[in-house]
């Protein structure tokens, strides 16, 4: 099979990349889209791909061209027939029973990966390339479900798309169908199953949110082009290279090989996995679209081919996150060859653009790399570490990727910075989801009863829930917290790895010299509530178990590949600060400007203090409750304001708005902690034996 790399399909609307042209009246060309499919893709804040393709049909052999031939005049058939019937898909309304609209973050420059990639193909047929006029759409089925009187657990499917109605297109930039996400469930007794909820397909989705989007009657109708970006379907890349090789030809950069619906080659393509959800779009929403076809498919490949190198070279040095980087290489084989010249110097600038890499996160990314180059030895890393402020900046760290032979090691630490920033953003939406689902309530009692409920254990009978406001975008601090947490983890794995291979250390002393030079000392920003926190939430999210390092430290695990959870997610990252820089008044009184994000996150020690203030009896239940929920609510990296409007502090800070005019007390604030803990967290049994020197037990 000839090298196919990166490829995009344009049904007269598709790029990557498929582009599929899509007409009226008479329907050419529209595949079916088959439970399960997938169509990972590459969107600008997401990397780390892998080869996924349709899941396995009792062991049936894939389709040949023939069949994909036949199967795709089929679709044509469906598409141009007044007569198919429609199914009844149901309304957007109906939809949100079971899928959540997701907020699609973009840095400053308003810009995606898909639409950064496909500029040339955009400009070329008249498309704006921004954000806005452009609509980002994620949607995830994050919802249970009740089927025949059985709840079924929420499969976490996602459907990332970039969508223009009045311009008439779109580029479907992530496709992860419930099916396919939950196609490992279907042995495990324990789980619900592979399934789906009722309004499950790409096509479908897809299509309410585009309804739900144009403005006019006329705009639902006004689709023109569909753009499938990053094509790495195996049978969809057998396919096409089989119409290509048919043709003479091959796979170049935009403007690319066009194939009309009414040859072979365009209906095979069409009949591909990465087809047949267009096919599907067309087919089953005529009463709202009108009868349409696909008139022609082009594929192309990396538009970077044309690039001088020089002009591929401020795009890699402008890349605002590794995430970003990551995500171009891995699309470019262009870009590939101008990073293996100009490495450091790329390297370096998207060190000093990227805000979570910053300070002490900017210096595990250079340990990462020495390690990882066998740069430095145990003795020299212990240095480093001891002293972590880097005050001035060794200099053998500061020409690191300078001295390197080869580009291996930063490609490394590359992977690990973009997934340090995937894992941040998943475990963000899980806290996040957390707080909303939560029932935290204030006692209606009076202080009497209070105090006895605190000195003697008495309970409080009469509380009012309320909702918590706390569910906006974490600040800078919060997610330089979260950050700086996972490098720790990050970090470790490669020092794990190099004293058991390459420096041949028993199980031993490598116990010892995480204890002596890791942890007690403090020396890698360990903060145990922060990092009890994401081991918990990572062994909550994976697929699979993640792989314990310490048997000394059982909470220190290999951080899992953001694939292997059970939902995926990506933000932008805020934009670079000074991290010396205590912020304005507001920020500063609540400990949210950026120089906080020296510090540990508040949270845990917070509800320390307010226990011990309050002289609360040991035999309490504060005392004994499982502190897993609270880790649940992601409380370790929470700020002070957040804190605050989930009702778990006191007001402390400088308001901008009018004071309330009855501050909570500190006891309602304690009250609140203990309404978020249930019966069966009064023993915590995922306990992790953590002791600190002069330091209390962590539960």
């Amino acid at each position: 099979m000839a090298s196919i790399s990166r490829l995009f399909l344009f049904f007269i609307s598709v790029w990557s990349t498929l582009v599929v042209h899509l007409g009226h009246v008479s329907a050419r060309y529209i595949p079916s889209l088959v439970p399960g499919e997938t169509f990972p893709s590459a969107d600008f804040l997401l990397s780390d791909y892998k080869n996924v393709s349709l899941h396995k049909r009792d062991g049936k052999p894939p389709p040949t061209f023939e069949e994909l031939i036949r199967k795709g005049a089929c679709h044509l058939s469906n598409s141009e027939s007044l007569d198919y019937p429609q199914r009844d898909l149901g309304s957007f309304r109906k939809m949100g029973q079971y899928w959540t609209s997701k907020p699609y973050a973009v840095g400053n420059s308003g810009t995606t990966e898909s639409l950064e990639v496909l500029g040339d193909a955009l400009s070329a047929l008249g498309l704006p390339t921004k954000l806005p006029p452009n609509k980002g759409d994620i949607w995830e089925q994050d919802r249970d479900w009740e089927e025949d009187g059985i709840n079924k657990a929420a499969t976490y499917g996602l459907y990332r798309s970039v969508m223009n109605p009045a311009k008439g297109f779109m580029i479907a930039e992530e496709n992860w169908s419930p099916w396919e996400q939950t196609k490992d469930d279907k042995r495990n007794p324990n789980s619900d199953g592979q399934r789906q909820p009722p309004i499950t397909k790409w096509s479908d989705v897809t299509f309410l949110a585009w309804d739900q989007l144009a403005r006019t009657t006329k705009e639902v109708k006004n689709i023109k082009y569909m753009f499938r970006f990053h094509i790495i379907n195996d049978l969809t890349i057998a396919t096409i290279d089989t119409a290509l090789q048919r043709k003479g030809e091959t796979i170049e950069g935009w403007p690319g090989t066009t194939f009309d619906m009414t040859t072979d080659e365009g209906k095979a393509i069409l009949a591909t996995p990465n087809g047949a959800g267009v096919a599907w779009w067309l087919i089953d929403h005529k009463e709202q679209l009108g009868v349409k076809t696909v008139k022609s498919v082009t594929v192309f490949k990396d538009p970077f081919q044309k690039l001088p190198a020089e002009i591929i070279l401020q795009i890699l040095e402008s890349c605002w996150d590794f995430t970003g980087l990551d995500g171009l290489l891995q699309i470019s084989s262009k870009a590939n060859e101008v990073f293996e010249t100009y490495y450091p110097s790329i390297t370096e600038a998207v060190l000093a653009s990227c805000s979570m890499t910053s300070g002490f996160n900017g210096h595990k990314f250079r340990l990462v790399v020495a390690i990882q180059a066998a740069a430095i030895g145990p003795r020299t890393l212990q240095k480093f570490l001891q002293d972590k402020d880097w005050d001035p900046m060794p200099p053998v760290m500061k020409s690191i990727f300078w001295s390197l032979e080869c580009s291996t090691p930063i490609r490394q630490a590359i992977k690990s910075a973009a997934k340090v920033h995937r894992l941040a953003c998943v475990c963000y939406d899980s806290f996040i989801e957390e707080i909303k689902k939560a029932k935290p309530a204030r006692p209606n009692v009076n202080e009497d009863e209070i105090h006895d409920w605190l000195c003697f254990n008495v309970p409080v009978r009469l509380t009012m829930p309320f909702s918590p406001d706390a569910i906006h975008h974490p600040s800078f601090v919060e997610q330089f917290w979260l950050h700086r947490a996972l490098w720790a983890f990050e970090l470790y794995s490669y020092i794990y790895r190099a004293a058991t291979t390459r420096w041949a250390w028993s199980s031993k002393k490598v116990g010892r010299y995480t204890g002596t030079f890791l942890v007690f000392s403090n020396q890698m920003n360990w903060h145990e509530d922060e990092h009890l926190t994401i081991t918990q939430c990572m062994r909550c999210l994976s697929r699979k178990t993640p792989i314990q390092l310490s048997s000394y430290y059982p909470w220190l695990i290999e951080l899992p590949s953001p694939d292997d959870l059970i939902t995926n997610s990506c933000w932008a990252l805020p934009d670079p600060v000074d991290l010396n820089d205590l912020g304005n008044k507001v920020d500063r009184s609540w400990g949210r400007g950026p120089g906080f994000a020296k510090y540990a996150g508040p949270g845990m020690e917070t509800f320390r203090l307010l226990r011990s203030s309050c002289r609360v009896n040991p035999d309490s239940p504060l005392f004994h409750c499982n502190l897993r929920v609270f880790r649940g609510l992601g409380v370790a990296f929470w700020d002070e304001w957040r804190l605050y409007k989930m009702g778990l502090q006191r007001k402390m800070g400088f308001f901008a708005q009018p004071r309330p005019e009855h501050p909570k007390p500190i006891t309602d604030a304690l009250y609140t902690w203990y309404s978020l803990v249930k019966d069966e967290d009064l023993v915590d049994k995922n306990a992790f034996t953590f002791i600190r020197r002069f330091s209390r037990y962590v539960r």
